[in-house]
């Protein structure tokens, strides 16, 4: 599928539109969003037009910054192996959201800094980590959290808020909350 690869960490201001008729994984299933090498930023809009799910990466030893604004029609997924840092809310994706692993097994580092009270499907980790952090951080919704063997869902609670996680349940299938 169609991608948009980030190296040498460089920031883009341009608005992407997602329309697509499937899933879209983009370039090797890579994400519609991709940083490849090096600490890449997108500044500008993500709007998910289609019903269907879109990935976005980071390959390991990169970073992939998302602070645009976000409105999705469907779900979202991250993965690659590097860190993701989500540092505008999440949008109300339509279905669950997936945090996974890099193709060679590396965890994938996710980290939300923005707080995201309309972000409220179903959240499972599988072999990564999903970090919230920061006054005010908080995800909406009632929807499960699922935290699969050797991932974690990390809760940075020096800025203490209340109810960071709203009234969502959590299972920990071997996983780990710290």
């Amino acid at each position: 599928g169609a991608g948009v690869q980030l190296s040498g960490g460089i920031t883009i201001n341009n608005a992407l539109i997602v329309n697509v008729s499937g899933q879209q994984n983009g370039i090797n299933s890579g994400g519609v969003i991709q940083s490849v090498s090096g600490i890449n930023t997108w500044a500008g809009a993500i709007t998910q037009n289609s019903g269907f799910a879109s990935n976005y990466g980071a390959d390991v030893g990169a970073t992939l910054n998302i602070t645009g604004t976000w409105i999705a029609a469907n779900s979202g997924a991250f993965g690659g192996g590097g860190t993701i840092n989500l540092q505008s809310a999440l949008p109300a994706f339509s279905t669950a959201t997936l945090i996974y692993g890099g193709p060679d097994g590396t965890g994938t580092t996710v980290n939300l800094t923005a707080n995201s009270p309309a972000f409220n499907t179903a959240l499972p980790i599988r072999n990564g980590s999903f970090n919230i952090s920061g006054s005010g951080v908080k995800v909406g919704g009632t929807a499960a959290i699922t935290v699969d063997q050797g991932s974690t869902l990390f809760i940075n609670d020096t800025a203490a808020t209340a109810n960071r996680l709203a009234s969502r349940t959590m299972t920990l299938e071997a996983g780990n909350f710290n």
